[in-house]
Formats: C-alpha cells, structure tokens, sequence
C-alpha cells in the first residue's frame, strides 16, 4: 500500500469502517511511513475532538423566530401561510427553496461558535502531539530564519512568514510540516525560556480569538489570505506579546 491510498482510506480507519485486509495493511504502511503516521494521529485527534460534546452550541428557542425574520419578505409568509393550504394546493419548489435558505441560516448561526472551537481543539492536540513525539517537535531544528524558510519550499503550496525574534526573547528553533483537518500546514517552533510555542499556518482568513483550552493559551489571527493558530504553556500576556513582535516583523 502506498501513501496515496493509505490516506484516501485513513478516515475510515480512523472510524473502524475497513475490512481486516485493509486495515491490517494500512497498520503495516503506518509504522514505516513517519508521514501518515503523523496524518493518522491527526485525523484521530479531529475524531476525538468532535467527539466532545462541549465543542456543539445549542440554538436558542427563539432560534425559529430569529430565521423567519431574516427571510426575504415575499418568502417569509410562504413559509408560514402556506402550512395550513391542502396538500393539492402546495407548490413544492418555492418550499424546498424556503427549506434550503433556513438550513443554511440555521448551519451558520449554530455552527459559527463550534467551528472556531474545533479549530482549537484540533490545533492544541497537534501542539500536545508534537510534544510527545520526539521526533517530530522539529523537521528542521535551526535557529536561522534563512534556513527553515527555505526548507518549506516545494513541501507546501504557500510560503510560511518565518522571523528570528531571539533578540525579543522568543528565539526561533526550527519547522515542521503538520497535519491538520485534511491539509498539510506549517508549523514553526519558538522558545521562550524553557516553554514551547507552535505556531501554525495555512491559507485561509478566519478571524481572529484568544482562548484557553486545558491550561494552554491559543491566540488565532489572520493576516494577508493566511491563518495563524499561536498555542503554548506560557502565560497569556507573553503569548500575546509574541504574535504582537512577530506581526510586526519585517
């Protein structure tokens, strides 16, 4: 089995959905391909993170109220009126039409705080993950910006923003290709003291948060078309302060 199959069959073996054969093939490609090792305990830990209840938001009661009044005005009293015409009388397209726009109301208002939630979840369980794994805390251990930015070349379809800030006390360390909802990102490793601190990036633009997950602090933001995902150990004010110097970084 080569790496493109194993990865088109990794989700369903993440869920125990293969036959033995397969799975057991996929067991062996595993333990001698580092790559999708790390992919699998990646999709292993999105499993776990949509797993917990805590990452779903419950919709208000008046959630209903709140979807009709944002309907289009000669759409909004189809919806209602219409439920007391006859079955003979009701024009099917116009309601399947209606249904649509209240599914896609109702997916973005419950789902718009559970995203961003699983998106912590998934980028602190790769954070812990690099943490355990010896060897893959750093792919390029370096404390030279011109050798890690270099490195990513030709690995990635983007170019990651790679800053040395030792003179600020958040020396760099090295880079790493991560795994992360089904897309290969960068991962750039900071020091400050004796603390860790992931930085990981994507293209992508989706807004910006400070939280704290299970004693870690996590700062996201979005620069130029690319997402950043900053989590650590240390303390909020100096994770705060370094997103600060290395958006400012030139």
């Amino acid at each position: 089995m080569n790496c493109q199959n194993a990865r088109e069959l990794l989700h369903a073996y993440v869920d125990d959905e293969l036959d033995l054969v397969t799975a057991r093939q996929i067991e062996a490609h595993l333990k001698s391909c580092p790559a999708c090792s790390h992919a699998f305990a990646a999709a292993r830990a999105v499993r776990t993170a949509v797993a917990n209840p805590a990452v779903y938001h419950h919709p208000p009661a008046d959630l209903r109220e709140k979807i009709l009044g944002n309907l289009p005005v000669n759409l909004a009293p189809r919806v209602l009126r219409k439920t007391n015409s006859s079955p003979a009388k009701l024009r099917p397209l116009p309601i399947a039409a209606s249904l649509l726009v209240i599914f896609g109301l109702c997916w973005s208002i419950i789902n718009h705080a559970g995203a961003a939630d699983l998106d912590a979840q998934v980028v602190l369980a790769a954070h812990l993950r690099s943490m355990q794994l010896a060897d893959h805390l750093m792919d390029v251990p370096s404390t030279d910006q011109h050798t890690v930015k270099p490195w990513f070349d030709g690995k990635l379809d983007f170019a990651p923003p790679v800053w040395q800030l030792a003179d600020k006390g958040y020396p760099l360390a090295g880079g790493r290709l991560d795994y992360l909802r089904d897309r290969t990102v960068a991962a750039l490793v900071y020091r400050r003291a004796k603390h860790v601190i992931n930085l990981f990036i994507w293209p992508g633009d989706s807004g910006s948060s400070s939280l704290t997950r299970q004693g870690y602090n996590l700062i996201h933001w979005s620069n130029a078309g690319m997402t950043f995902w900053a989590v650590s150990d240390v303390n909020m004010s100096d994770l705060q302060q370094f997103v600060d110097l290395y958006r400012s970084a030139k």
